[in-house]
Order: C-alpha cells, then sequence, then structure tokens
C-alpha cells in the first residue's frame, strides 16, 4: 500500500517551517487575501515564494488556498493572483469558486486545481465530474465514512484528500450561511463568525447544540492507507507552532508506525476530547462537545507536552566527490537522489610548507552540513601528499554547492501562463426589463395543490416523493414540474438513479441540483437542469463555467447583493431565493436528536437570545432554518431584471403556500420578516 502524504497547515511562514521540520510531506496555506481563514496571519507574496523555495529544496510540496467564493469586482485581482502563483510555482491551488476554476484553465491550465471541502464533494457522483472538470484532486466532507470513502478510492481515479486533525464544522463545508444571515461575515468568503460555538439547545439551555469535538483519526492511520487515500490533511491555519508542530509529529509517527502520544494532542488542543464519529459511522450525543477550562489549562503549557522528532535538516542525502591535485582548482560535485549534480571549484592547491592536508580533514570539513536540507551519504575523494588548502576554502566550496543545488532543487516548473488581463473581462448582455418567472420549490408533496400549480411557473418536488406523487396526480401536466434532488446525500446514488429515471419516464424534464455530482446524475439522465442555490454561484465566470457543463439556468448564491446581481454577465437565466425560511446549515448529526432523542417532527432550536430556529429532517440529513422568513412580496420591483423567483418552502402548510404565491403574484406585506443578504454587503 502506498503511503499517503502527510499535509500540515501554515499560518505563517515561521509554522510552515515548523510543519515541516515536524514530518509534513506538503504544507498549505493562503496569500493575504482570497482564502477561507481570512483572518489567519497568512503570507506576503514574498513569503509565498520564499515558502515555496523553502519547502521544494526538501523535497515538499506547496499547495495555495484560493477557496473562496468571489464577485465580479474580485475577479482581475484573482486573475493576477493564480498568474503569480503559477510563475512562483504553487504545486496546486485549492478552490472552491467555479469562477476561479475558469480563470486558471485560462491563464495557467497546466497548475493543478485540488476541489476544496468547500465545494462539498461527498460521493461518486461529485467526485466524477470533478475529475470531467479537470481536478487533479478533491478534499472530500468530513462527514464521509469509512466505506463511503472506500466507495469514492474504489470507482475514481481522482486523487482523495480526508482531513484527519482538527476542527470539526457543523454543518456540510460550503453549505453554511449561518454566519452571514446574523451578520455581515461570510464562511464562504473566509471570514466566518463560528456561530456554532455559541450555546445552542432543544431543551437544556447550557447546552451547545451545534459545537462538535475536534476530529482525531490517528489510530486510523492505517485504515486510511488501506482504504487509499492520497493525502491526510490536518486543519489549523488558525493555530499556533506548538499546536502544529504536535499534531504532525504525532502523525507522522503513526505513518511510521511509531509510538505517539495521545494525551499530547488534547494538550495542545481539544474540545472535550476528540471524535471519530463520522469516519466510523457512530453519530450522536457523544460527537457533540465545547472548549471547557480544563481544556485549555492543559494547553497552558504545549512546549513541554509536544512530539519530539529528529529535525528535518539533514533529509536529503547527497553524495559528494572531490579532487585535490596540486596545481588544479579544487574540485567538488554534489549530487542528491533526484539526479542534481552541483559542480564547484575553489582555490588552487598549492604545495605545503609544513605538514599537508589529509583526506580525513577534508572529509570532516566537507560533511559540517548543520543548517542545510542535506544529510552525507557517501563522500569519495583523492587527495595528493603535501597539499595546501585552507580549511575556509573548502567551507566555501561546500556552501556553493549547496546553494547551486537549491537553486536546482527549487527551480520552478516550466508552466504555460497566458496574459491575466482579459481573463477576468466581463462583456455584457444587457439590462432585464421583463417581469422574473414563479418558481416554487416544495418539501414535500403535501404542500401541492392544483391552486398553487396554477399559480407557478414551474414547481419543483423532492425527488424521493415523486413516485407518490404521479401516482396520485396522473393527469397533472409534467411540463411544469420538476423534480429536486436532496441537496446532500451520502452513500449509495442507485436510488437516485432509478428515481430520476421514473421522473424521465413519467415525462418530467426539468430538475435541480446544488451540488456539482447531483447535476452530473441530472444531466446524465437528460434532464434540463437548473443549479440550486447549493452550488454558490456568485459571479459572472461561474456562471459561464456552469452552463459550459450543460446547466440551463441557476439560482444564484444566497451571499450576493442585489445590485451585483444587476451587473452580471449572464451565461444562463439567474434567480434567487425570494421567499423561506432559508436554510442556514445542513449537518449529517441531528443537534436535536442529540440533545433529546429523534421525534420525526419539525422541531426548533433557540440561540442565548432566545431567537428560534426550526429544525427539519429528511434524506439522513438535519436542516437548520432561519426563524425569520426572507420576503420580497412587497418589494417586487427590486426583484426587477431577475429571471426567476424562487420561493423555498419548508414547513408552510399547503394553504400558506397557496397565499404566499398570491402575495408574490399580486403584491403582498408581512411584518418578522428578513430581506437575507440581499440587500446587505457580506464580507
Amino acid at each position: 500500500m502506498k503511503q499517503p502524504e502527510l499535509l500540515a497547515p501554515a499560518g505563517s511562514l515561521d509554522i510552515l517551517k515548523t510543519a515541516i521540520d515536524a514530518g509534513a510531506d506538503a504544507v498549505y496555506f493562503g496569500g493575504k487575501s482570497m482564502n477561507a481563514r481570512r483572518n489567519a496571519e497568512n503570507f506576503t507574496r514574498d513569503e509565498i515564494a520564499q515558502s515555496i523555495r523553502y519547502a521544494h529544496i526538501r523535497g515538499k510540496k506547496v499547495y495555495l488556498t484560493m477557496n473562496t467564493l468571489m464577485y465580479d469586482s474580485e475577479l482581475r485581482e484573482a486573475a493576477d493572483e493564480i498568474c503569480f502563483l503559477c510563475e512562483a510555482g504553487a504545486d496546486a491551488l485549492i478552490v472552491q469558486d467555479l469562477g476561479i476554476v475558469k480563470l486558471i484553465r485560462e491563464i495557467c491550465p497546466e497548475l493543478p486545481m485540488h476541489a476544496s471541502t468547500q465545494m462539498s464533494a461527498h460521493n461518486v457522483s461529485d467526485c466524477k465530474m470533478m475529475e470531467e472538470m479537470g481536478f487533479s484532486r478533491v478534499v472530500l466532507a468530513r462527514e464521509m465514512s469509512r466505506e463511503e470513502l472506500r466507495r469514492v478510492t474504489e470507482t475514481c481515479d481522482i486523487e482523495t484528500e480526508v482531513f484527519v486533525h482538527g476542527a470539526l464544522c457543523m454543518s456540510v463545508s460550503g453549505q453554511c450561511y449561518f454566519s452571514s444571515a446574523l451578520g455581515e461575515r461570510s464562511g464562504n468568503r473566509g471570514l466566518c463568525a463560528q456561530v456554532c460555538r455559541l450555546p445552542f439547545y432543544a431543551e437544556d439551555p447550557r447546552r451547545y447544540a451545534l459545537s462538535l469535538k475536534d476530529l482525531s483519526l490517528i489510530d486510523r492511520v492505517s485504515a486510511l492507507r488501506e482504504i487509499g487515500i492520497t493525502s491526510l490533511k490536518i486543519e489549523g491555519r488558525m493555530k499556533n507552532a506548538a499546536y502544529v508542530q504536535a499534531v504532525t509529529s504525532a502523525y507522522r509517527a503513526a505513518l511510521e508506525n511509531r509510538q505517539y502520544s495521545e494525551s499530547n494532542l488534547a494538550a495542545v488542543f481539544s474540545r472535550s476530547g476528540f471524535t471519530k464519529g463520522y469516519f466510523d459511522g457512530k453519530r450522536g450525543s457523544s460527537m457533540f462537545g465545547i472548549r471547557t477550562e480544563e481544556d485549555k489549562q492543559l494547553s497552558v503549557r504545549p512546549e513541554t507536552q509536544t512530539e519530539k522528532r529528529e529535525s528535518a535538516f539533514g533529509n536529503i542525502p547527497i553524495r559528494m566527490e572531490y579532487s585535490a591535485k596540486s596545481g588544479k582548482a579544487f574540485y567538488l560535485s554534489v549530487r542528491d537522489e533526484d539526479g542534481h549534480c552541483a559542480e564547484v571549484f575553489g582555490d588552487v592547491c598549492q604545495p605545503a610548507q609544513k605538514r599537508g592536508i589529509e583526506n580525513g580533514q577534508i572529509q570532516a570539513q566537507l560533511e559540517k552540513l548543520g543548517g542545510t536540507a542535506y544529510r552525507i551519504e557517501s563522500v569519495e575523494g583523492e587527495t595528493e601528499d603535501g597539499l595546501f588548502l585552507p580549511l575556509s576554502s573548502l567551507n566555501a566550496v561546500r556552501r556553493e554547492a549547496c546553494e547551486k543545488l537549491d537553486d536546482m532543487r527549487a527551480m520552478r516548473p516550466v508552466r504555460m501562463c497566458k496574459d491575466c488581463r482579459d481573463a477576468s473581462k466581463k462583456r455584457r448582455n444587457g439590462k432585464k426589463e421583463s417581469a422574473p418567472l414563479l418558481y416554487i420549490r416544495l418539501a414535500s408533496a403535501k404542500q401541492y395543490s392544483k391552486e398553487l400549480f396554477d399559480l407557478a411557473d414551474r414547481v419543483y418536488l423532492p425527488l424521493s416523493e415523486i413516485g407518490d406523487f404521479i401516482s396520485a396526480n396522473p393527469d397533472s401536466s409534467k411540463e411544469r414540474i420538476g423534480i429536486e434532488l436532496p441537496r446532500i446525500f451520502f452513500g449509495d446514488e442507485s436510488k437516485l438513479r432509478e428515481e430520476l429515471k421514473l421522473s424521465s419516464e413519467s415525462g418530467i424534464r426539468d430538475a435541480m441540483g446544488h451540488t456539482l455530482g447531483k447535476i452530473k446524475l441530472a444531466l446524465d439522465a437528460e434532464f434540463h437542469v437548473t443549479a440550486g442555490f447549493g452550488a454558490n454561484l456568485a459571479n459572472s465566470l461561474a456562471l459561464k463555467e456552469m452552463s459550459s457543463l450543460g446547466v440551463r439556468e441557476g439560482v444564484l448564491s444566497p451571499e450576493i447583493q442585489l445590485q451585483k446581481i444587476r451587473e452580471l454577465d449572464r451565461a444562463f437565466p439567474v434567480g434567487i431565493v425570494a421567499y423561506g425560511h432559508f436554510p442556514l446549515m445542513i449537518a449529517r448529526n441531528c443537534p436535536v436528536s442529540a440533545e433529546t432523542g429523534c421525534r420525526n417532527e419539525c422541531c426548533g432550536l433557540t440561540d442565548r437570545k432566545g431567537k428560534k430556529f426550526r429544525v427539519t429532517c429528511a434524506d439522513g440529513m438535519s436542516e437548520i432554518l432561519n426563524g425569520e422568513a426572507i420576503y420580497y412580496a412587497d418589494k417586487l420591483d427590486q426583484l426587477a431584471g431577475l429571471d426567476f423567483m424562487l420561493l423555498h418552502f419548508t414547513t408552510e402548510s399547503a394553504q400558506e403556500c397557496c397565499r404566499i404565491a398570491k402575495e408574490y403574484r399580486l403584491g403582498g406585506t408581512r411584518s418578522g420578516m428578513t430581506r437575507g443578504a440581499y440587500m446587505r454587503t457580506i464580507r
């Protein structure tokens, strides 16, 4: 079995060096903007260049994060950053936004792309679609079990990366809108306010119903290796050097079947201990935890508790050959295991007036490699008797040879990098003045009625209920009926394919998918596909990229302003969620069930300020809904120019659905509502 890569985080240049010294095979970090940890210290361009050189000399890889959603106004800066990272020699870019995917292909198509966990990849269809799009690696969802991971590695050719240690988000990554809904900071744009670490409860006000323990799979390393995972990823770009050193060195020890101390891991950081519930398929209340005072006290003295490991200096074996002959310049060649060879000539060797220099003395000076990336494997050479050669001259030759070898090892890959100035240029389609169409999304077929159908231009029903719906409504027109695939669906997708086939045979032609995998399933079944809000479309290039996949229209990100929408260059028709108790999170571990047990009904959570949030369950997932509904029936003029508006019904009755749909046809008013993020600036 191939040894997986150990991938460590770095929030600064010093921490990057710590990670490599502790045994990381690769490191990941971000620039000063456009990455999912914008609050970390992060790296200047000069530091990025230094880091890539430092890592490459030592045979390590560097992955740069550009894993946030972008607006059109930021695409020019993003294009310039891609040009820089391509030329700087980054080994890959970790990305979320489809607009960035398009830019990379246009600017530097040879630069490898890794699909961020923010792309919500959690099953085979997601990974297959990413293979087709040109990704070389996918960072899989943290919620996947051992067997679900195995299914991906056995079915797909794409490299797989899995988080093995660090913080767990309550929501599937890329599908959390809690931070932007309650404030103006978006997790999808790198400024998560960590709302989930605050008190939320179903019945007991002392509970933290959205706070999961940190992940630790250190005792599952052999299982991950056996599954065939490519890279084991440590979370922690906001953590300090002591944390990175302790965790990286412990996982290096585990990979090499050496002893490690789990208590040391808890000492540097934990939340009431650790969990491996998702990997083992044992979800429930035991996965929840907070950072206690006891946890904090353990980490007061992390330097005394971390794993010890031999320094990474001197990890690269080299062979030296030298020649010292009278009247000729001292010659030294240094060769590494990758075939690089540095040759250096020093001072001319002179006859000694007293005792001449000996082979042992020469070798002793050449072997002084402290502070370099190298260690001596062998030193061979010949020295004529009675020669004089200053030790300082030997030191200078050794240093020059190592520096030359450094330059060879750090040489940037030769990649074609196109001029980025035109890559992000917009071409306006012109402003659309007609009123938007009315699309309706139902959470259940029980919300359907003929009256509602007559009000809508299209009605989406859950794919899982389409068979019963067709049986109950055999005479209904299928031209305006669509199906919505589950936003997140773990495990075997054969059931979804069967339901898609049934829908197609019944005459239904429209489908909505929220992730690339669900979109692929619908496209493969030859449906007319609408990208749902979970696709996080926020800029013109993302629309073009989605259109190139065969998608016909898209619901835009809930984190984009109406003004920005009006300025989009539209590759296809677009709309927004114009009504609904918006799903702020989607989780595989029900926060209500963990506290009170499953009730099989709509439940709720309360925050520390007494605000209520509904919780619904379907397809093995729980959604935490905003207690206040997005509402625009009193401001329909603000939606002019959209191609469609989507009413996203969740817990409403059939009668409520009809009433609200009428308001969006004729105008209406409501109190206790929200405008969502469409009228706010989201950072």
